[in-house]
Order: structure tokens, then sequence, then C-alpha cells
């Protein structure tokens, strides 16, 4: 679902009036995605990973967040 309002975005001009509304719609799925995974793929992840292998992914995970963050603005 995310994937098909992201290919819609990227089609659409950045002035049409339903663009703000499908960004905040891309949103809120990501959102509930990031929740979901870090609900149930964490925890499953951090009993199945030795703690060098979690701390390793958790800052790639973070710096990769922040990425995008910052390219959202």
């Amino acid at each position: 679902m995310s994937e098909l309002v992201l290919k819609e975005l990227d089609k659409m001009p950045k002035d049409d009036d339903k663009w703000g509304a499908k960004v905040a719609v891309f949103k809120e799925l990501v959102e509930h995605h990031i929740k979901e995974e870090e609900g149930t793929l964490f925890k499953s992840a951090e009993k199945a990973l030795d703690p060098d292998e979690i701390k390793k992914i958790s800052k790639q995970f973070e710096q990769d967040k922040q990425k995008i963050k910052k390219n959202l603005k």
C-alpha cells in the first residue's frame, strides 16, 4: 500500500492540492509499519542475534532514520 502511495506522489506535481493529503497518508502508513516492526520483528531479532549484531543494526537503523527525516524536510 505504501509503495502505491509513494509512486502516486512521485508522479503528482507538488503544487497539486491533493499532494499534501497524499503525503499525510504516506506518513501514517510508514508510522504504522514502524510500530509493527518495533513491536514484533525487533523482539524476535533480539532473541536471534547476539548483542554486538543488535548494536550494529540499531546504529545503522538510527542513521537511516535520521537521513530519512532530514530528506522529508
